[in-house]
């Protein structure tokens, strides 16, 4: 392919940077100093940060993971 032909995919803009806001599950649950499993069961119980699915991934976004952990804060 010569230097006059755009790259395939081009069109549809770079996906360089899309995740930059956004944490896998396996990541999250590392940060949290819990396994995956507790991190599915905070989910299933509704007392996990709020998450998308993407295909096979499950993906948090940082922000609302930080929400979150305000939310969790408790004055002792």
């Amino acid at each position: 392919m010569d230097d006059t032909q755009p790259r395939p995919g081009a069109q549809f803009g770079s996906v360089e940077g899309l995740f930059d806001e956004w944490v896998t599950h396996r990541d999250l649950a590392r940060a949290l100093g819990i396994s995956e499993g507790t991190l599915h069961r905070w989910h299933s119980a509704g007392t996990a940060p709020s998450r998308v699915k993407a295909g096979l991934r499950v993906l948090y976004r940082k922000e609302a993971v930080r929400e979150w952990l305000r939310a969790q804060e408790r004055a002792s």
